[in-house]
């Protein structure tokens, strides 16, 4: 059975926020990789991995994925985390590429096999004006996608206001020049699903990511704001026949 001989991170991204785990065993050309990413913690997480979990992992046998999983969970004393579990998550990941390796076999196949022949996939389509975004979406629709996901704005959509018009309290920090507002984010996304409809009809199945950025009360005004805006399925309306055979629709 290979040992695990070193652990290591490799940053990718032109911002380097996707960390990704290379596991190294002492059998020439055997290694796995795993996928370690948070966004806002990136650095956090390689030294979770390297300075933490790779010492006390070297050494090991690595096809004992299970236990290193529940020893590294727990010997962190303080348990749990976005940090911790996003490391333990890219090197458990690796460890299954290292088995799957070793078996000649996909991962999925070792762990039982499929249980679906497919799974439905969305393109992400965004644009800073509205026929910016039209346009993208079609983009996607005449490549064949079913699913397309509808930002408008920024990454995240819309909602953002010069602190000056927002309301902001007259001692607000100076830093603070934009705020969020939930009002305008619920407009702005209201209005972009009510052009694309109008513009691309009720056929495509659109979605739309909110970012956690709603209070409840206003993820639920937009959610009943949005419901007329949903892809319409084939209706099939009942019919009634009078006695000479002619069909009346209600």
């Amino acid at each position: 059975m290979p040992k695990i001989t070193d652990i290591r991170c490799i940053r990718t991204r032109a911002t380097g926020t996707w960390v990704i785990v290379k596991v190294y065993t002492d059998q020439p050309g055997l290694y796995g990789i795993g996928s370690a990413h948070e966004y806002n913690a990136t650095g956090a997480v390689v030294a979770a991995v390297e300075e933490w979990m790779a010492p006390r992992l070297i050494g090991r046998d690595a096809g004992h994925v299970e236990d290193i999983w529940q020893s590294t969970f727990t010997s962190g004393y303080w348990r749990t985390g976005p940090t911790l579990n996003t490391a333990l998550g890219g090197i458990d990941i690796a460890l299954w590429d290292i088995k799957g390796k070793e078996a000649g076999m996909p991962v999925y196949q070792l762990l039982g096999g499929p249980c679906r022949t497919a799974v439905p996939c969305y393109a992400h389509a965004g644009g800073q004006t509205l026929q910016a975004l039209e346009d993208d979406v079609r983009r996607y629709l005449e490549d064949g996608w079913q699913y397309v996901r509808c930002q408008l704005g920024p990454y995240g959509g819309g909602g953002f206001r010069d602190a000056a018009g927002a309301g902001m309290p007259r001692n607000a920090l100076p830093q603070q020049t934009r705020a969020f507002d939930d009002e305008t984010y619920v407009e702005t996304v209201t209005g972009m699903f009510a052009h694309l409809r109008d513009k691309l009809g009720y056929g495509p199945k659109l979605t739309h990511d909110v970012h956690e950025h709603l209070r409840p009360n206003m993820a639920v005004a937009l959610a009943k704001l949005l419901d007329p805006q949903r892809a319409r399925q084939p209706r099939y309306v009942a019919e009634d026949r009078k006695a000479d055979g002619t069909v009346v629709r209600p």
